[in-house]
């Protein structure tokens, strides 16, 4: 089964850190085999770097545009 949810509506380049860690944290407590975050590419390399900081998980998460 595949579920999509929208985590926020701005502009990527305009993301704030608050906004990183909150999906961080719903990523962290997701029920799921995987996860896709899709967003604007202006901030694309720093939210994947950051999730990968953030998160140790045993299952994959990609960011894509």
């Amino acid at each position: 089964m595949i579920e999509a949810e929208t985590g926020s509506r701005v502009a990527s380049h305009s993301l704030s850190f608050a906004q990183l860690l909150a999906l961080a944290a719903k990523i962290r407590w997701l029920n799921a085999d995987g996860i896709v975050v899709t967003q604007g590419t202006d901030t694309l390399e720093e939210t994947s770097f950051l999730l990968d900081l953030l998160l140790d998980l045993n299952k994959p998460v990609i960011v894509t545009a």
